[in-house]
């Protein structure tokens, strides 16, 4: 009896369990990009063009704070009120689709909902009011290439930062620059 196989090419199930190990593996990788990304020590340039929060206290994105399972395929920034970052950032990559969602808490001004709702040109995303009222902003994007195309995988890493950035811009209190 021949192996039967699927449209997309794999024969059984062997065969998915060591694409979904390389998915996992690429995953990994795209996660500790972001992280990488994201280090205060990767804004050296903040200080010499005028950004307030340069030296902030709230770019700091501690151990306890990255919450992440390339598995399920998602890595989330938790809040860290003490350092002035108030907001969560998801991001959830599945299939050929990348969303990068960010949740604002119910004090948040609606101000910053519209700067950020406005960031990526062309893209609006959704927006939801939760039981708790905070504020969900989500973006979904094609990510079809997302492990085979470093200018994929740079774009990806420049929206989720873009966004990170914003919010921070946006919500973090003067006491906290």
């Amino acid at each position: 009896m021949e192996p039967r196989s699927s449209p997309f090419g794999i024969a059984d199930l062997a065969g998915y369990l060591a694409e979904r190990k390389h998915l996992i593996a690429a995953r990994e990788g795209f996660f500790d990009a972001v992280r990488s990304y994201l280090r205060p020590e990767q804004r050296t340039d903040a200080y010499k063009l005028g950004d307030r929060l340069w030296q902030s206290p709230a770019r700091v994105i501690t151990d306890e704070h990255w919450v992440s399972n390339p598995t399920r395929g998602y890595i989330t920034i938790l809040p860290d009120a003490d350092r002035g970052r108030a907001f969560r950032v998801c991001v959830l990559q599945q299939g050929n689709v990348l969303r990068i969602g960010i949740r604002l808490p119910a004090w948040i001004k609606p101000q910053s909902h519209t700067a950020l709702t406005t960031m990526f040109p062309g893209r609006l995303p959704s927006v939801q009011t939760l039981p708790t009222d905070e504020t969900f902003i989500d973006w979904e994007f094609d990510a079809g290439n997302l492990y085979e195309s470093a200018q994929e995988m740079e774009t990806a890493i420049y929206r989720i930062g873009a966004l990170v950035e914003k919010a921070l811009q946006q919500t973090v209190p003067m006491a906290k620059e």
